[in-house]
């Protein structure tokens, strides 16, 4: 059962951190104060908080918006934000407090954590490496990370609430996509393909991990012991950018299930004595995304960055597509998208943790996860409580008359071929009886028979015939109507004994036929069951196969498309260079122009002088529309309207020069003689403001 939630959407929150050592060229601020001078403070006065930033100014933080100052600068808001140096337990309350509470009340949560390749994420989840080297022993630091502040809050929680009306029981999962494969972190034996994505009822998780292990435990160094396993069973590598850079994505869930024992009033109101709370804690560390420029990889660590670069980016189409409320989401993308279904939109309250580089080396990057934060503040999730009303002891009756069931009708086949066979042989045993009944009244039968004809024998001798006829009449008819009755009593012992048998035997040989048929179907449906079993074995290796061909294929295609992106950025960089370069040397030219023009009101030779200015503006113009054709060569179409742009700009800067300069000559040609200025000479040309083009002279009136 889950009670109605609301709307409400995924709350997001940056954290930037602090710059490294190689981005500071190696220098320390309590060496170098040269160093440490140029850097500059932003304080922002409502919320006193800090960052400190490189001479570029790439980030600005204040409580809940981000500058980065690019230009021109562009604004971030979030639900707040984390300057480098602030500590952890900040962060948790802000991020975590609230969603622990959430799962002790029934609800799913998930914290995720999302950024750049060595911009704090591991640390943010996880805290310092001590913390992983000796999980039982307070952090003298306080460095912990949200994970085990998450765990510790859940059990103190617990240990204050429960007692005999509440019961809950933890159970602790732990398991890692790497290269597009499910992996369980508690049990590293288990083989490649023995995990897979299930789909459940909402109310029991959504989607969840068949064959994950699943570890029930009791206090929070159980549970700390348990991540601590996992972690050291992740995949990590070293990079140029990351010494302990991780290769996966790790998703640790915590799953509590609350027992709550109901009063009188409820017990009447729900049919049942009790009620459980069903809540999910689910926390992912995400892979940083990476270039191979950047970190320098090589060999396999490649498919490690291209499966990595490839599930992320399916992250961000399933962001983009949540964000603009597109009816098609492609969660199948990817098993990360997959595995976080019900996180992204669905039934679980969700925060979002975005890390960002200060450095200016790192500017691209850093805007691509602004830009997938906000985008992600756009989602909304409606979170419900899952609450389920059981009664265990009728549960638990129920269940084992079922099992019961099952047994009897199991065994009903064997007990009815046992009483068959018991009842055949008491048959046999009944027949044989009547069959030694009826040896016996044939012996006496015989007996009286051999007794008979003795006594005819000795009444055929002499003096035998009185005692022949001494023999009673009716003693001779009581003696054949006993052996007369003999004989029917022993044909109907027979005929009895006969029908009896032959109606066990059937009953027997039906039994047996069922048994028979029952026990060929078993056969049949094991055998159909382990063929499908070996096919479906078979197909599993056959699409990992396939899954790993595609994947990589799509890796190299998307690395190919980020690639061409780049070039174009590039090609797009070098095309904004030349056209600053373009107008720098016309604004040479215009300083030129000036020059030319004051020396031209001090010369009086103005044929000379407008000859030389004609020379020099050919020249320039010239150098120019080559610079543009070859600028416009080498840019693409996209570019091609700017480009164009700025060259109509130059011609006419160039053509409102030359006007100008023509005007003052005209004035000027015009002038008395009193005034210093004499006409030039009817045979000069005169410069108009086209390149290359001479108009011939024409005759001035005086």
């Amino acid at each position: 059962m889950e009670l109605e939630g609301r709307n409400e959407r995924v709350r997001v929150f940056c954290r930037v951190r602090p710059f490294l050592p190689r981005e500071i060229q190696g220098h320390n601020y309590a060496t170098d104060p040269e160093i440490e001078n140029s850097f500059s403070t932003v304080i922002d006065s409502n919320s006193a908080s800090k960052v400190d930033v490189k001479d570029a100014k790439i980030v600005s933080l204040s409580s809940t918006s981000l500058r980065v100052l690019q230009e021109p600068p562009k604004d971030f808001h979030f639900d707040a934000n984390f300057e480098p140096f602030c500590d952890q337990k900040n962060v948790y309350d802000k991020v975590a407090s609230r969603l622990v509470q959430n799962v002790l009340d029934g609800y799913n949560a998930t914290i995720l954590a999302y950024g750049q390749t060595s911009t704090g994420k591991t640390y943010t989840m996880m805290g310092d490496t001590s913390f992983r080297a000796n999980v039982t022993t307070e952090d003298p630091d306080d460095r912990s990370g949200i994970i085990p502040r998450a765990l510790k809050g859940i059990f103190k929680q617990l240990d204050a609430c429960d007692n005999n009306v509440t019961r809950t029981a933890v159970y602790v999962s732990y398991v890692q996509i790497y290269c597009e494969r499910l992996l369980d972190l508690l049990d590293p034996s288990l083989p490649p393909g023995s995990l897979l994505l299930r789909e459940d009822h909402p109310e029991r998780g959504g989607i969840y991990v068949e064959g994950a292990t699943n570890l029930r435990v009791h206090s929070v160094d159980e549970c700390l012991s348990c991540v601590a396993k996992g972690d050291r069973n992740r995949a990590v590598a070293g990079t140029s950018m990351n010494a302990h850079s991780s290769r996966s994505h790790a998703i640790l869930t915590v799953r509590l299930e609350r027992k709550e024992k109901l009063n009188h009033q409820e017990t009447d109101n729900l049919s049942c004595a009790y009620r459980v709370k069903v809540g999910q804690l689910f926390c992912v560390d995400l892979a940083g995304s990476e270039r191979v420029k950047k970190s320098l990889v090589t060999g396999r660590h490649i498919s490690e960055l291209k499966a990595i670069n490839l599930s992320l980016s399916a992250l961000g189409n399933c962001i983009s597509a949540l964000s603009k409320k597109q009816h098609h989401i492609p969660y199948r993308d990817s098993k990360l998208t997959r595995l976080l279904q019900s996180s992204l939109g669905g039934n679980a309250k969700t925060a979002l943790i975005i890390t960002a580089s200060p450095s200016e080396m790192e500017l691209s990057e850093t805007l691509s996860t602004l830009h997938f934060g906000q985008r992600a503040m756009q989602i909304l999730v409606k979170a419900q409580q899952n609450v389920l009303a059981t009664d265990y002891k009728a549960l638990y009756q129920v269940t084992q008359q079922r099992l019961d069931e099952k047994e009897e009708a199991m065994h009903t086949l064997e007990i009815t071929i046992q009483q068959g066979q018991d009842k055949e042989k008491e048959l046999e045993n009944q027949l044989l009886k009547a069959q030694l009944r009826i040896q016996q009244l044939e012996f006496g039968c015989g007996a009286l028979q051999i007794d008979w004809d003795k006594d005819r024998s000795m009444s055929s001798e002499g003096g035998g015939r009185d005692t022949l006829e001494s023999v009673p009449l009716g003693v001779q008819t009581q003696l054949q109507h006993l052996f007369a009755r003999y004989q029917d009593e022993v044909s109907e012992i027979e005929t009895k004994c006969d029908l009896q048998v032959e109606t066990y035997r059937k009953a027997a040989s039906e039994a047996s036929q069922e048994w028979h048929f029952v026990k060929s179907e078993l056969e049949n449906e094991q055998t159909q069951t382990l063929a499908a079993l070996q096919e479906l074995k078979e197909f599993k290796i056959r699409f990992f196969q396939l899954e790993q061909e595609t994947t990589d294929r799509i890796a190299e295609l998307l690395q190919e498309i980020k690639d061409r992106d780049k070039s174009q950025l590039e090609w797009q960089i070098d095309a904004e260079k030349q056209v600053e370069s373009l107008q720098k040397e016309l604004s040479d030219a215009k300083a030129q122009t000036h020059q030319l023009e004051s020396k031209l009101e001090q010369n009086q030779d103005a044929g000379n002088i407008v000859t030389q200015m004609e020379t020099i503006y050919q020249s320039a113009i010239e150098k120019l529309q080559f610079r543009v054709l070859a600028l416009e060569s080498n840019t693409k179409s996209n570019y091609h309207r700017h480009v164009s742009t700025n060259a109509k700009k130059v011609d006419s800067e160039v053509i409102r020069s030359n006007k100008t300069r023509r005007k003052q000559r005209m004035s000027n040609q015009y002038e008395p003689v009193g005034y210093g200025r004499t006409l030039p000479a009817p045979g000069s040309i005169r410069a108009v403001p086209h390149v290359g083009r001479v108009l011939p002279p024409r005759s001035y009136q005086s």
